[in-house]
């Protein structure tokens, strides 16, 4: 993985998205919106160099840059009345419900690992790698990673021995969920987090979870791995309301399988259980749960569900029953959470955990405000 990426500065004022470096500033970026300028742009210079050529932009003037265009509409939103802010990162309530997706111990293991495979990794092109497939199957793509502290110690420090999933892989982007056959939703501020609102650019990648303990599926089979095809629908990413994008993609062959059954009217009642399944801070499939503490707006569920930047797009299910069996019914899509969602405890850096009657709570676009937009549902 290339970390440092000087060659990548351009005079236009940008970075060139080509490698890992590029998604890291913008993990440094987003996850910590409140940082100082020049510990933001020190930030950059660790993970990209400093070239201090002519002509060139410099880390710090780049840092400015993302400042002005992106972080002011964050702040200005964040400030306006009743406003939730631009993706903010989320947090713990209570007890960390995070769970391998492959380890679930809870009754219906079956149903929410079926949900999964419904749910995918968002990512730029450049995050994947064509590989050679094992004998007699297609071809795989290895997702660039990093260890989730790794990450840490670039962005925040050195974590504490207790955080947990330390070692897994990371991938940074978001989370979509599939809708249709060739149709994704996600939130919309996950396609400008990945710097292009091309989503031919995009990847929709199936199946990154961990398969043993110590063991992670990062290379993908092909048929897993989705290209973008068309930008079906997106409002608007800056207003916290309206953040959520419909994506037709290269449908995905094989075990993923789409949503079935989605909250057509109505909404979950304050104190019921939702589930959310998605990758928080880039690592493998995870499921978690939490109950709504606010149904009041029409538009967003306030939660406790515990999730992290990477979880934005994740689906959130309530459970019912279909035929006297349980199953997943779309509730909507994950938008916002706390203001961290790591913090520093004394010297290291461990997920921001607080009680669950705490905080903004983590909030949900309903499924409702954008299923007119999804064909043949």
């Amino acid at each position: 993985m290339a970390e440092n990426s000087s060659s990548k500065l351009r005079g236009t004022g940008e970075i060139e998205p080509g490698d890992s470096a590029w998604w890291r500033i913008h993990a440094v970026r987003d996850e910590t919106p409140n940082r100082p300028l020049a510990d933001l742009a020190g930030a950059a210079r660790q993970l990209l160099g400093d070239p201090k050529k002519r002509g060139e932009w410099t880390t710090e003037r780049y840092a400015q840059y993302e400042e002005q265009r992106v972080l002011d509409a964050w702040r200005a939103q964040r400030q306006a009345p009743g406003g939730a802010g631009l993706h903010r990162p989320l947090a713990i309530y209570g007890a960390d419900s995070r769970e391998d997706i492959r380890f679930v111990t809870d009754p219906n293991a079956r149903t929410f690992w079926e949900g999964s495979m419904a749910t995918c990794l968002v990512a730029r092109a450049e995050s994947l790698t064509e590989v050679a497939g094992r004998p007699g199957e297609d071809k795989e793509y290895a997702l660039d990673t990093y260890t989730l502290r790794d990450h840490l110690e670039a962005v925040y420090g050195t974590p504490c021995d207790d955080v947990r999933f330390l070692n897994q892989p990371c991938c940074p982007g978001g989370t979509a969920v599939l809708v249709a056959d060739d149709v994704i939703v996600t939130a919309g501020h996950v396609l400008w987090r990945l710097g292009n609102y091309d989503v031919t650019q995009l990847r929709f990648v199936f199946g990154f979870e961990q398969l043993e303990p110590n063991y992670a599926r990062t290379e993908i089979p092909a048929a897993w791995v989705c290209s973008g095809v068309q930008l079906i629908h997106r409002p608007n990413p800056l207003k916290w309301e309206e953040d959520w994008a419909v994506i037709r993609i290269t449908p995905p062959r094989g075990s993923p399988t789409r949503v079935r059954y989605f909250r057509r009217s109505g909404g979950p009642a304050v104190g019921s259980t939702l589930y959310v399944l998605g990758h928080p801070t880039g690592l493998p499939m995870k499921l978690a749960s939490g109950i709504v503490r606010d149904s009041s707006n029409p538009r967003i569920l306030t939660t406790t569900l515990d999730t992290f930047a990477g979880n934005s797009g994740s689906p959130v299910f309530s459970l019912i029953a279909v035929g006297g069996r349980p199953a997943l019914q779309l509730e909507g899509t994950l938008i916002t959470g706390e203001a961290d969602d790591y913090v520093t405890v004394g010297s290291c850096v461990k997920p921001n955990a607080i009680s669950e009657s705490s905080g903004e709570g983590a909030t949900v676009q309903r499924v409702t405000n954008y299923l007119q937009h999804i064909p043949g549902v």
